[in-house]
């Protein structure tokens, strides 16, 4: 009797540790569109629901439906803690909650549709206030679809072919018996026309009207109004009448496809009443009273008619011209003076003096100097190491890579002759040659 006690103590243990831990087996997620076939074009209304045993439970929509080739408007949608309603169906009361709707139809310029199902994260909202009982793992749900069959629509009847068919399916009415609109001929006019009811109103862009005769459309708009299955759409034309048009015109009806009757219908659009309207610019200047005119006379001239005023005009414009052009000549003059090519043009000139002179080490050091500002002009300044002054050996290696090859060999002289002239043996001539040479390298070249 003991280990009879043991064992269903033991049992319920087990019992409560697992309570409420759910399964794939206790949830069913489909799509239910309401009908098991529907025409292309026809709108329907396809709900996701949600069938569990548990009674509160954390949704959260993993991946959203798609309806490829199909027209679809988001009604409704929830997500997080919500609670599943006890609803009576074919099987008794069953738990559900509808996670999403939406209204679709087939849209008939499109050879293949498909729906690619909803995805859920579904887990109890027991388990989450009792994490101690264990893992409370999301279940992941993929909708399942109640089987759904397209039909093609039916072909037109012989007796309504010359009826304009616009691909409108459902089921529809206007509103609107008989309209009045006032004109003026060469005048821009409204007309609106509302059409509602229940169908694929995202595809009736256009209705097709009887107009007048020489009457110019000059621009068309809709707007609609209303959500899911009762709908209705404002068709807004604006209209010129290039001559009178009747006092009474119907503007004519269009075909439509009632999937409930499984028939094509004709809707009658209403008939308008035309009547001009009172021109109100005539009107206007019929009411209006002209003031007797004011024999006032004067024999001055107003200010701008007079030679002085423009005389002043041009002086002061003069005077701001020149005060301009001598801004702009003082601002070209200091940046031509700052230019590296005045700076290199400055100490050419220094150099040929100290060799006028006889001074040849103030010349070849001028020259010098003059070469590397010419190397940094090219981009490639020197790295100069223990000194303020580059080595000769930097000049020539720096010149050698960045100068034309006769700047180059006139450097090279240059240098030969600085050799020469501190030579011990022998005193440098002047070398005539040798300016001429670098006065050439050494030029302004801009």
């Amino acid at each position: 009797m003991v280990k009879i006690t043991k064992h269903f103590c033991f049992s319920i243990l087990i019992s409560l540790l697992f309570a409420g831990v759910s399964s794939a087996a206790d949830f069913e997620f489909v799509m239910d569109c309401g009908a098991s076939e529907v025409y292309f074009g026809q709108k329907f209304v396809c709900q996701f629901i949600l069938y569990s045993s548990e009674d509160f439970v954390d949704v959260e929509v993993v991946k959203f439906p798609e309806f490829r080739g199909f027209w679809s408007e988001n009604i409704s949608l929830r997500q997080g803690p919500m609670g599943l309603l006890a609803i009576p169906g074919p099987k008794g009361f069953r738990k559900q909650a509808i996670i999403g709707s939406y209204s679709v139809h087939r849209m008939l310029d499109k050879k293949t549709s498909e729906i690619i199902p909803m995805k859920l994260s579904v887990k109890s909202r027991f388990l989450s206030r009792n994490s101690n009982f264990g893992q409370n793992e999301p279940l992941l749900l993929l909708s399942q679809a109640v089987p759904l069959k397209l039909l093609p629509l039916p072909p037109i009847p012989v007796n309504q072919k010359s009826l304009p068919f616009f691909g409108a399916i459902g089921e529809f009415a206007t509103p609107q018996q008989e309209l009045s609109v006032n004109y003026l001929l060469e005048e821009p006019v409204q007309l609106k026309i509302m059409i509602q009811g229940r169908g694929n109103f995202a595809e009736l862009n256009t209705i097709p009207l009887s107009l007048p005769e020489k009457t110019e459309i000059l621009s068309q708009k809709s707007f609609t109004q209303g959500l899911g299955e009762n709908v209705s759409k404002t068709f807004d034309y604006s209209l010129v009448f290039k001559t009178p048009p009747p006092k009474n015109q119907s503007l004519g009806s269009f075909l439509f496809f009632d999937p409930s009757k499984r028939s094509y219908r004709t809707l009658q659009l209403p008939t308008v009443q035309f009547s001009l309207a009172p021109n109100p610019i005539r009107e206007e200047l019929h009411n209006v009273a002209l003031p007797e005119p004011e024999e006032q006379w004067t024999d001055s001239q107003p200010i701008v008619k007079s030679m002085s005023f423009w005389l002043l005009q041009l002086f002061l414009g003069v005077l701001f011209s020149s005060f301009e052009i001598a801004h702009w000549l003082s601002k070209a003059s200091s940046r031509k003076i700052a230019s590296p090519d005045h700076q290199r043009k400055q100490k050419w000139n220094q150099a040929l003096q100290a060799h006028e002179s006889g001074d040849s080490e103030k010349f070849i050091r001028l020259a010098t100097v003059i070469f590397t500002d010419l190397l940094k002009e090219k981009g490639k300044p020197l790295t100069l190491r223990t000194s303020t002054y580059p080595t000769k050996k930097q000049v020539l290696a720096a010149a050698q890579s960045n100068l034309s090859n006769e700047q180059f060999k006139h450097i090279k002289t240059l240098f030969q002759q600085y050799d020469h002239l501190f030579s011990p043996d022998e005193t440098a001539p002047k070398d005539q040659s040798l300016v001429k040479q670098l006065s050439e390298s050494l030029k302004p070249t801009r």
